[in-house]
């Protein structure tokens, strides 16, 4: 049926269907119907509000087990989480965890995840200083100030996020992607560009060896924070002579 045609037809049925429900409403068939017709569209109202319910729940329950995986690791380590622990301290089944983590490193990797999303939103990185430098310093002191209250849950998800296998590296590039963003919005004080993304991933890296040194404690924690330090003003020199430069009432 051409276009134009179906369009007039459908037309026609609305405007019929209009026309005869004043009569239509006095006959017990007709009524019927209408009825009827109510009943599918609360139906599917009803099928709407359940799943919206559900993703609900689902999200809930997600945010559990990482409450859960959490303070295991913050107890015990990295070889404290089982799987059977987690879900026992979760309320759930295994396989019922298994359906949302298939392994212990994919728990432990979206638990770095979520903790570099609310240090990201505990504040506007991009304006707690002057220079990128002493911005990025900002949020490298937060990191360094949970890895000295927390050090079993920093060793946990530094191993899983380092050591897992190729089966989480969707997880292990999601939390890379968030530590990486936050820290190109403190470099360039407002929106970042690729540039800005670029000096980011060079911050990221050496923060994972630095880490890794730790875990396998050929470093300590001070000694991490000034290397840190110092990796972080050589790679960031040319971007606060920027900034520099741009300050009202400096010289060119």
């Amino acid at each position: 049926m051409p276009l134009c045609t179906a369009l007039c037809y459908q037309q026609y049925r609305s405007d019929t269907v209009r026309s005869f429900l004043p009569a239509i409403r006095g006959d017990a068939r007709a009524r019927d119907w209408l009825e009827s017709s109510k009943g599918v569209e609360s139906s599917m109202t009803a099928i709407g509000t359940a799943s919206g319910r559900s993703v609900a729940r689902t999200g809930r329950r997600r945010e559990e087990i990482l409450d859960c995986a959490a303070a295991i690791a913050t107890d015990g380590g990295y070889d404290a989480v089982k799987m059977r622990t987690v879900a026992d301290d979760a309320g759930i089944a295994v396989g019922t965890l298994y359906r949302y983590f298939p392994t212990k490193p994919h728990v432990l990797v979206a638990v770095l995840t979520r903790e570099f999303e609310r240090l990201g939103a505990e504040r506007d990185w991009t304006v707690t200083a002057d220079s990128p430098q002493l911005r990025v310093a900002h949020v490298n002191a937060r990191l360094y100030k949970e890895l000295r209250c927390r050090p079993a849950l920093t060793e946990a998800v530094t191993r899983a996020f380092v050591f897992a296998d190729g089966s989480t590296s969707s997880e292990v590039d999601r939390a890379a992607a968030v530590i990486e963003h936050l820290l190109a919005l403190a470099i360039a004080g407002g929106e970042p560009n690729p540039r800005h993304h670029q000096l980011a991933s060079l911050i990221v890296d050496v923060w994972l060896s630095s880490l890794i040194a730790w875990v396998r404690h050929g470093t300590s924690a001070d000694e991490l924070a000034v290397r840190l330090e110092r990796s972080v003003r050589l790679i960031l020199g040319g971007e606060n002579a920027a900034a520099n430069s741009q300050t009202p009432g400096s010289t060119q």
